[in-house]
C-alpha cells in the first residue's frame, strides 16, 4: 500500500490549498495512517506564493507533525 512505497507523511498544510483540499488531506492521512506535514518553501521575499516561511493556512483543522524517526 502507501506505506510500502515509503511515504511517512503527506504535505497537507501548503499555501495554494483549499480549506477542501487540506481536508482531503487529513482524511488521507488518517485513513493511511501517515502524518501531516507542511510547506516550508521560502524563495524570497518577493515570491508570490512562498515569501514566508510558513505562509500555509490550517483552516482551524489541525496542525502540522514532524514524522517519527525509524
Amino acid at each position: 500500500m502507501v506505506r510500502d512505497v515509503g511515504l511517512d507523511g503527506i504535505e497537507t498544510f501548503y499555501p495554494p490549498h483549499t480549506k477542501a483540499q487540506t481536508a482531503h488531506c487529513l482524511e488521507l492521512c488518517e485513513e493511511f495512517d501517515l502524518t501531516p506535514t507542511a510547506s516550508s518553501d521560502f524563495h524570497g521575499p518577493t515570491h508570490k506564493t512562498f515569501a514566508r516561511f510558513g505562509a500555509y493556512n490550517t483552516y482551524g483543522l489541525g496542525e502540522p507533525q514532524v514524522p517519527e524517526r525509524p
